[in-house]
């Protein structure tokens, strides 16, 4: 498996994480975002909660979901590094 998995449930009309496995992390793990909302999740992200995105996240997770219907998303991220590679081919 590839992709990361991530159950979101909904308690007292919020969508809280409540288990998951995260297979590539970037900086943080799924231990670390159980029992948080999408807010909170997404609090280390520069400017998400604050634009746009968080609405539009929100929208999708807690009135588009379908519990027969599972949800993908594409997800695509920027990281600060002096390395020029992060792959190391040794």
């Amino acid at each position: 498996m590839q992709e990361d998995i991530a159950v979101m449930q909904q308690i007292n009309g919020r969508m809280i994480l409540s288990c998951g496995a995260v297979v590539s992390p970037l900086g943080w793990s799924g231990s670390q975002k159980l029992g948080m909302d999408l807010k909170g999740i997404h609090s280390p992200v520069p400017h998400f909660n604050e634009g746009p995105a968080l609405k539009f996240v929100t929208h999708i997770f807690e009135k588009g979901l379908n519990a027969n219907v599972p949800l993908s998303r594409a997800n695509w991220f920027i990281m600060d590094t002096a390395e020029h590679s992060l792959v190391s081919l040794s």
